[in-house]
């Protein structure tokens, strides 16, 4: 199964860099606009990759860290570009929501489902706010077919400690997990720090 999924997953997709998480060659010819991040949330453009969460024991893989982009070869295709644009557009829980269900798409469509898991990042400013409409059906798509750890951006912890408990209980809830250990786990997992570790 796994092989199935590594094969499917963003077939077609140039490859990201690991060391520097930019995709090699691809220039951004223009500084980005208002405009350009109003098109691309709009039209919802936003493009997932995964990242490997591989056991460092024996080799095998435990799931995926889905990872945003905009756009390949424009300005907004870093992430930090995109949330960037975001913030300054005042729409970021919009994006978060974007990210999320194009990663859940794209992570079923690929076969990607338990026992393996899909790790998703989330802004703690877009939490407690509601799903857009449109992206409803992909994010019940995510919550009927996939084991997902909600992964909180660390500066949550001390931004906003009781948003981020009503959001670990919210996700646990729709039967997700959230990582807020700090402990060490005994088998790490490569890319994930032991501040990772899901519960």
């Amino acid at each position: 199964m796994v092989g199935s999924v590594v094969g499917s997953l963003n077939l077609g997709w140039p490859v990201v860099d690991q060391t520097t998480m930019t995709t090699p060659g691809v220039s951004h010819p223009s500084p980005t606009t208002a405009e350009d991040f109003r098109r691309v949330l709009d039209e919802r453009a936003v493009q997932p990759v995964f990242q490997p969460l591989v056991d460092l024991d024996n080799r095998h893989v435990l799931g995926y860290e889905a990872l945003a982009r905009g756009p390949m070869g424009s300005a907004l295709e870093s992430p930090a570009a995109l949330f960037g644009a975001a913030y300054r557009a005042g729409r970021v829980a919009e994006l978060d929501w974007a990210c999320r269900a194009a990663a859940f798409t794209e992570a079923v469509r690929g076969g990607l489902g338990p026992p393996l898991t899909l790790f998703v990042n989330a802004e703690l400013v877009s939490l407690g706010v509601a799903c857009p409409e449109d992206l409803r059906p992909a994010i019940e798509l995510g919550r009927s077919n996939l084991r997902v750890v909600v992964e909180v951006t660390e500066r949550a912890v001390a931004g906003d400690p009781a948003r981020l408990l009503a959001t670990v209980a919210q996700a646990r809830q729709a039967g997700w997990g959230s990582p807020l250990t700090t402990s060490v786990p005994r088998r790490p997992a490569w890319p994930c720090s032991p501040s990772s570790a899901p519960i």
